[in-house]
């Protein structure tokens, strides 16, 4: 929601809710009685309508069935459906049910009569002031042409078409209660202030509803980004624990390995040692042999000698 969009919806809020006060106090103030301008539109009115039963009374006939509740609870059920009951629906069926709510209170305040049933094309029992199919179209079709108009997917003929049906609309229903006689003008003005006056605090709302849940939805996001790098720097210094540990353990076993071979070196130096230890043992017995061979071929010599001289 951008602060040109505010400053304009507020801006327009608050003239359309003054020129409900101001037709509403001066009504007041004149007992509800009808003004001029109420007389001089009825007469306008009723002379270009015709017959009762020609084709002016069935085309307005008809017009002023779009701001009846059974055709309201269809437009919000199929709206709901295209836009698959999103937060969208809901603000679209809550702002009507809030003006539907309101409308009826305000009658009930003001509780203005109704024009001469004479002149009457069709039955009505609730009080004139402000007129109800007025405040419901307004409402509908100013939301109903924001949300079509502002969303990107919808094609641009059919953003065309939505603007000029509800502008037909906010137009003709109202008329159609003045041709059909149940309503004076400042009725259907006052209801079509009334009405786009609750449809922009309506739209207003969706859009700070948008804009607080942007920026939850930036937070859970930076959280989440902040959570992954959280997590990516705990991988890796796992990772370098696992590398320095298996550096570690290969060092260790350079280690060991370095002492095995040290331990067999010394092992096979030893036995060389007592090999040759073993060879200058045998040597000497052997010279040992020797010696004492000869010293016992020379007394057997001088023996014989000794007996030869005999």
């Amino acid at each position: 929601m951008t602060k040109k969009f505010l400053l304009i919806s507020s801006i327009s809020c608050g003239l359309l809710f003054i020129g409900f006060l101001v037709i509403a106090i001066v009504l007041a103030a004149n007992g509800y009685a009808p003004l001029g301008v109420d007389n001089a539109v009825a007469d306008w009115a009723y002379s270009i309508r015709g017959e009762k039963g020609g084709a002016t009374y069935w085309f307005f006939r008809i017009i002023t069935e779009f701001g009846y509740t059974y055709f309201v609870i269809f437009i919000i059920l199929l709206m709901g459906v295209i836009w698959k009951f999103r937060s969208k629906t809901w603000f679209f069926a809550g702002t009507i049910l809030v003006s539907w709510c309101l409308q009826q209170l305000v009658k009930a305040l003001a509780n203005r009569p109704r024009p001469d049933e004479t002149l009457w094309w069709m039955t009505e029992t609730s009080s004139s002031f402000p007129s109800g199919h007025s405040i419901t179209v307004a409402c509908v079709f100013v939301l109903l042409a924001y949300f079509i108009i502002t969303s990107p997917t919808v094609k641009k003929w059919v953003k065309y078409l939505i603007g000029v049906l509800s502008d037909s609309a906010i137009v003709l229903v109202p008329l159609s209660r003045l041709i059909l006689g149940v309503h004076y003008f400042t009725d259907v003005l006052a209801g079509v202030f009334f009405g786009a006056f609750i449809a922009l605090l309506g739209i207003i709302a969706y859009n700070t509803f948008l804009h607080f849940n942007d920026k939850r939805k930036a937070k859970l996001v930076a959280s989440a980004d902040a959570d992954t790098i959280n997590n990516k720097e705990a991988q890796q210094i796992d990772s370098e624990r696992i590398n320095n540990t298996n550096t570690s353990t290969v060092n260790n076993k350079v280690i060991n390995n370095g002492e095995n071979m040290s331990l067999a070196n010394n092992k096979t130096k030893n036995a060389n040692l007592n090999n040759k230890k073993k060879i200058k043992v045998r040597m000497a017995i052997n010279i040992e042999e020797q010696q004492d061979e000869k010293t016992v071929n020379q007394t057997l010599t001088n023996e014989q000698k000794k007996t030869k001289w005999k």
